[in-house]
């Protein structure tokens, strides 16, 4: 339902632990922020079941379609196809003033030369409000990436060889 309840509900039914949707995730999330930036503070729940104004439907339908789209959404996980010569992560940290995220790759050489490059892992958040400025969300960014990153390099099982970190 178009309510503020229905797109709580809505996107936080999204189970992406990988952060392979990420970017269609938090079209939601902007959308839930603008609209709960209007919840009152008062005890009264009813509020949250009333229809939204109009002007947000179609943001909000264009969304709810493009979550669906995702049942199409083909990536593949394996590292790579064959024996590695030498294996890299490519971590890119990234920010705006309404988000940030992050996005890492393996880059996998084989033998012959040739190279193999698959989704890792990937994040977005919305940006903090204590965050003032784009340079000091870029570093939120950064850490995020970094800690992100970290975690996952505890959990494979591959041979990493040398990992790049990019920021702005």
């Amino acid at each position: 339902e178009f309510t503020k309840r229905g797109i709580l509900a809505t996107v936080n039914s999204v189970f992406d632990p990988l952060g392979i949707v990420a970017p269609v995730v938090l079209g939601g999330r902007l959308i839930q922020r603008s609209v709960l930036k209007s919840v009152p503070t008062s005890s009264d729940k009813s509020h949250w079941d009333e229809p939204l104004p109009d002007d947000l439907k179609k943001t909000w339908e264009t969304w709810k379609n493009a979550l669906i789209s995702l049942h199409n959404l083909s990536v593949p996980r394996c590292f790579s196809p064959g024996p590695v010569a030498r294996r890299e992560i490519h971590l890119f940290s990234d920010a705006s003033e309404e988000a940030i995220g992050y996005v890492a790759y393996v880059r996998s050489f084989d033998a012959s030369g040739g190279v193999n490059v698959v989704f890792l892992v990937g994040d977005s958040k919305l940006a903090p409000k204590a965050a003032n400025s784009v340079p000091r969300l870029e570093l939120c960014a950064a850490v995020l990436a970094s800690q992100s990153l970290s975690a996952t390099l505890a959990e494979l099982t591959v041979v990493v060889d040398e990992v790049f970190y990019y920021c702005d």
